[in-house]
């Protein structure tokens, strides 16, 4: 597999991940064509600006050219196993790979690999900033937003790569092998791509399937799902927790974050010391400070200090303003009511929350009790938004339905006062009116910006 060079691959998906895979395997020698069922021109001008006489690309079909000498398919994370093209793929034998799988082959540095359903890309960076507190090189890549297939055959020999890999990306590894390989936790989330609970799960859990004595697994101490008597695996096990202590990793006691040995604790930080509120902050510095540890971090005031200077990402729980003691959070990362309990349980008092977005069949009744204590104000707007006043309308009073998030920001103003936060954490995808979650972020942020600027 990794020698690819003079062979033919048929590469799926026009976006990042798969222009990244299509340049990767152009500079490994290999013949690429490439293909996306969706036409954009932003798409076509990519493609044309890849320079390179071993290229050819089609836009709007999937051709028969696709099949044509094929020696292999590298397929974009957001592409189904079960689509048309792959179901034929395989009827004719055809080998798939996914962009994860295809940039492994040509890895030569150390990784640390971060699965989860929610605080993935939390994780992650703050990882890579532990390792640049300890003047580390290291880069964060994966489905943060940096394809794999960019960075895999460019960084320096003794740089570590941090990966956030998603279960669409573990759906196609064949031989991914990260040093250190992290699941955060395991919520119901993308079930309509996978079909159950149980498959879901098993797509996360080959974050480690290839790992060895000398590698490192890391989980959630807190979490039933990841109870690792139900686990076969052959790697060291540490754990990670935000409200006890462990055995070996990272874990909590009495306001403080500690390192552990054999039981052995030693201080990390005063979690009173971190920029970013939550029990799940917690728990999430306690995930990269385990796994930096592992990886040869052994100066832990080097971790403390970038766990104090870390301040979060963009969209997740971000300070946008305050104005005349009301604040305003963007938390528009939240797609799901797993997200929107850790981000309502991240605050001692009550919120004015702007909720709603793409419906796609949630159970919005689980969150009756929490929208009860945790709410002041109920703002909703989006496709979800009738279904979430059923569910929520004798929770909160009062509730508001509103036609946009601009109305909805509006409205949400109008009912603040000192000391209130007017949180968006909608709970929802973001596709009924925006193209994704950071495109909903900033439009927030613009509004909520806008309503202050004179």
């Amino acid at each position: 597999m990794r020698d690819t060079k003079g062979k033919r691959i048929s590469v799926l998906g026009a976006g990042r991940s798969g222009l990244a895979a299509a340049k990767l395997l152009l500079r490994k020698g290999a013949i690429v064509y490439l293909s996306d069922i969706q036409y954009s021109a932003e798409a076509e001008e990519k493609c044309k600006n890849i320079d390179d006489r071993n290229f050819q690309f089609e836009l709007g079909e999937h051709s028969e050219r696709l099949f044509n000498k094929t020696d292999m398919f590298v397929i974009s994370p957001g592409i189904p196993m079960d689509v048309p093209v792959m179901k034929r793929a395989r009827d004719m034998y055809i080998p798939v790979y996914g962009e994860l799988e295809t940039a492994y082959w040509f890895c030569k540095n150390p990784v640390i690999a971060v699965t989860g359903t929610n605080g993935k890309s939390t994780v992650t960076t703050m990882i890579k900033e532990i390792f640049d507190s300890a003047g580390r090189p290291a880069v964060a890549a994966g489905n943060i937003g940096l394809p794999f297939s960019d960075v895999v055959d460019s960084v320096s020999a003794d740089s570590l790569i941090v990966l956030e890999v998603s279960s669409y990306q573990l759906e196609t590894i064949e031989t991914f092998h990260p040093n250190v390989s992290i699941i955060l936790n395991i919520t119901p989330d993308h079930i309509y791509r996978h079909g159950t609970m149980d498959e879901y799960i098993r797509c996360k859990f080959r974050i480690f399937e290839n790992q060895n004595k000398d590698d490192m697994l890391l989980l959630n101490g807190d979490e039933d799902t990841l109870d690792i008597k139900v686990i076969d695996n052959s790697s060291s096990t540490w754990f990670f927790s935000g409200s006890s202590p462990v055995s070996n990793g990272a874990g909590f006691e009495d306001g403080i974050l500690y390192s552990y040995c054999d039981g052995d604790a030693s201080e990390i930080i005063d979690v009173n010391e971190l920029q970013v509120p939550g029990k799940h902050n917690i728990e999430n510095a306690a995930a990269a400070s385990a796994a930096a540890v592992f990886a040869g971090v052994g100066d832990l005031s080097l971790i403390a200090k970038a766990l104090k200077s870390f301040n979060g990402l963009e969209h997740r729980l971000e300070f946008v303003i305050s104005n005349e003691g009301i604040t305003f959070v963007n938390d528009s990362k939240a797609t799901n009511l797993d997200s929107l309990t850790t981000a309502l349980n991240a605050y001692d008092s009550k919120v004015i929350l702007l909720a709603g977005g793409q419906e796609k069949g949630s159970d919005y009744t689980t969150m009756i009790e929490l929208i009860s204590d945790k709410v002041k104000t109920l703002v909703l707007y989006g496709e979800s938004s009738t279904k979430m006043f059923s569910a929520w309308e004798n929770c909160v009073t009062p509730v508001f339905k509103a036609v946009d998030l601009s109305d909805a920001v509006a409205k949400a103003n109008r009912e603040a006062g000192t000391g209130d936060i007017v949180l968006l954490s909608p709970g929802c995808p973001s596709f009924d009116m925006f193209t994704d979650f950071e495109h909903r972020g900033r439009e927030y942020k613009r509004i909520v910006k806008a309503l202050f600027s004179n």
